[in-house]
């Protein structure tokens, strides 16, 4: 047995490495009952004005808020305001796409059959996507034998919708989370791929993709991103990744994609590596999964975790703990979440006892305090950024002196877990970096690890990401009275901001993150902020009460 927290520059660097492989539809560790979501069991009346996308805010009984803070969007926003995030694919009146979700960053409406695709509505534009969809083999570069799709009709549960039998036994299965559409092909056995040619590099499942005329793609090794007449990037079709028997392998390389464009139809090939398909290891189903993310650059890779030996960073997933060995050299794990608290003024005070929620949903069973094994949550500073970060830099940031009080409750059960830092730092570290609108914390595990022994919390891309509660107490000089209902929408925005208030408001200036005014109107509840450059910005707001509020906002 090897202690952990050992110097990773006595690590050689190794030419290849075992992975960790995450359990997606089965687990090797206990179920136990599960908790609530955190935003369910949060109390005190919700101040509706003070939401965002990240965050929703509760007024306390002792006239404190505390702001939940997710690790991607929980709320959207549709007609100057914010709602919460509703995943479930309902009824429309559409003979056509009988079925939306039409609750969150787009909307996505579904075809009664296959061969009417999707559609996504998404700025007021429509992107008409899993047109013309086939699937063929790839030899030597040509593709053959396509198949193309039966025109299933839609079966929709709750946040799935699925065409079945789409090519011969292969489904088609659409998930909703927030912000995000996963597909699956569903491969159910080595029969549904029989028909493979002699020679064949790949199977490749080929879709259409229209975007309105001004829009634009660009491919890079995340996948294909999206921008609209404004270069703002709306979409992104990620690089997808193939399951064994619904496990994922985290450092496996086996599916890829690819993008051919004729004016602003996009033809988008996901390919499977047919020696990894047709290998006699591979269990099934076989799910291969291209994802599609909605504002990418606001919520993707919010959290992850990175390897001991040389710094490869996974997203998503917040593993901690011991990976297998390679070659009898150790490799650990140590996980990060960042948090936007763009929506907690700079001026406020962050009050004691922060809290983080986060669900364990896999990992191995002798990951235990019987066994001597502890986490403890430490501070990313703000110089690091964990999404940009190099990744043997973020691991050796992820101080294994972290905020106390350390964790040694069991984490060894699947279900929403919580750790209240009761430490003064923490405050004090959130508070000095609020003008950023950020703060990140690393997961560090503490004691003796055998291989194998981790942990699995579920990342930014579920519905069970980790939230940050921050408890805290508005300056005299912001606001006065939250349920006056005071905010700023849209947020983030791009031509005219408003104030929203039950009070006149007398002035808006609007202050760089330099210090300087670069924007100012008088008696009127809006401003018009076209002409700033993209960023952060703070504004002023002076009521006809004597009220000074300050707020913050993001210009795109």
């Amino acid at each position: 047995m090897n202690n952990f927290t050992f110097e990773t520059t006595q690590v050689k660097q190794m030419l290849s490495k075992s992975i960790l492989a995450l359990a997606l539809l089965s687990s090797s560790i206990t179920f136990a009952q599960q908790v609530e979501s955190p935003l369910k069991s949060m109390k005190g009346e919700e101040i509706i004005s003070k939401r965002d996308l990240f965050a929703n805010h509760y007024l306390n009984e002792n006239g404190t808020f505390s702001a939940a803070i997710g690790t991607s969007p929980i709320n959207y926003r549709k007609d100057g305001s914010f709602h919460p995030i509703n995943t479930s694919i309902k009824n429309s009146n559409n003979t056509n796409y009988p079925y939306a979700n039409t609750e969150n960053l787009m909307e996505s409406h579904f075809g009664a059959t296959s061969a009417h695709g999707i559609q996504n509505k998404i700025e007021g534009k429509t992107v008409s996507e899993f047109l013309n969809t086939k699937m063929h083999w790839e030899v030597n570069g040509q593709l053959t034998a396509t198949v193309d799709q039966s025109n299933s009709t839609i079966v929709v549960n709750n946040n799935k919708a699925s065409y079945n039998n789409i090519f011969g036994e292969i489904d088609a299965e659409f998930k909703i989370t927030n912000g995000k559409r996963k597909l699956n092909f569903i491969i159910p056995s080595q029969n549904a791929i029989a028909n493979a040619p002699v020679g064949a590099d790949y199977l490749v499942f080929s879709e259409e993709i229209l975007l309105p005329e001004t829009w634009k793609h660009i491919s890079t090794e995340k996948g294909i991103y999206i921008f609209d007449e404004k270069n703002n990037a709306v979409l992104l079709y990620e690089s997808p990744y193939s399951v064994d028997g619904g496990k994922r392998k985290l450092r496996e390389k086996n599916t890829f994609i690819d993008v051919f464009a004729s004016g602003n139809r996009l033809t988008i090939l996901t390919k499977v590596k047919t020696s990894w398909l047709l290998s006699q290891a591979r269990t099934f189903p076989i799910l291969v999964d291209p994802t599609v993310t909605t504002y990418p650059d606001e919520v993707e890779m919010h959290t992850g975790c990175v390897y001991s030996s040389d710094g490869y960073k996974v997203d998503s997933f917040i593993s901690f703990g011991r990976d297998e060995d390679f070659l009898g050299q150790e490799d650990f794990l140590r996980g990060w979440a960042r948090f936007n608290t763009t929506s907690i003024p700079d001026d406020a005070t962050i009050d004691a006892g922060t809290t983080i929620h986060f669900y364990i949903e896999d990992g191995s069973p002798d990951y235990s305090p019987a066994n001597g094994h502890s986490m403890v949550i430490s501070q990313i500073p703000s110089t690091i950024n964990p999404v940009t970060a190099n990744g043997t830099t973020l691991y050796n940031t992820i101080n294994q002196n972290g905020y106390s009080p350390v964790i040694t409750a069991p984490l060894n059960t699947i279900g929403w877990k919580n750790h209240t830092i009761t430490a003064n730092q923490i405050a004090i570290d959130i508070q000095n970096q609020l003008a950023q609108n950020y703060f990140s914390v690393g997961f560090m595990p503490q004691g003796d690890f055998f291989e194998g022994e981790y942990l699995i919390a579920s990342g930014w891309d579920t519905d069970e990401k980790p939230y940050l509660v921050i408890n805290y107490t508005e300056s005299t000089m912001s606001v006065g009275d939250a349920s006056k209902g005071i905010g700023l929408y849209p947020n983030p925005v791009q031509s005219e901001l408003f104030v929203k208030s039950d009070y006149n408001v007398e002035s808006i200036e609007v202050i760089s993150m330099l210090g300087q005014s670069v924007a100012k109107s008088n008696g009127t509840n809006s401003i018009v902020v076209s002409s700033l450059a993209n960023g952060i910005y703070a504004v002023q707001i002076t009521l006809d009460n004597g009220s000074v509020v300050n707020q913050k906002f993001v210009k795109n």
